[in-house]
């Protein structure tokens, strides 16, 4: 884990942003599979794959974007 995600993720805001996304990958109404990642053969989690991009821009509006993903990844009923 490299300093920027620790200090994301270690944030009141980060950890806030984790307990939203860890919730969406739970719910069965958001597609959140698995990436396929060349570091970790078993594949990237949806969580560990947001929490690392998002920590890459912290002037990033965060809950507008988690709002985005949840438009992205719902599935259609």
């Amino acid at each position: 884990m490299n300093t920027r995600l620790k200090a994301f993720s270690e944030s009141e805001q980060g950890i806030l942003i984790r307990k939203e996304l860890v919730s969406m990958a739970k719910s069965k109404e958001y597609n959140t599979s698995s990436s396929y990642s060349s570091l970790d053969l078993s594949g990237l989690s949806f969580v560990e794959k947001q929490m690392r991009y998002m920590s890459q821009y912290p002037n990033m509006n965060f809950a507008q974007y988690v709002a985005n993903l949840k438009i992205m990844t719902r599935y259609s009923k």
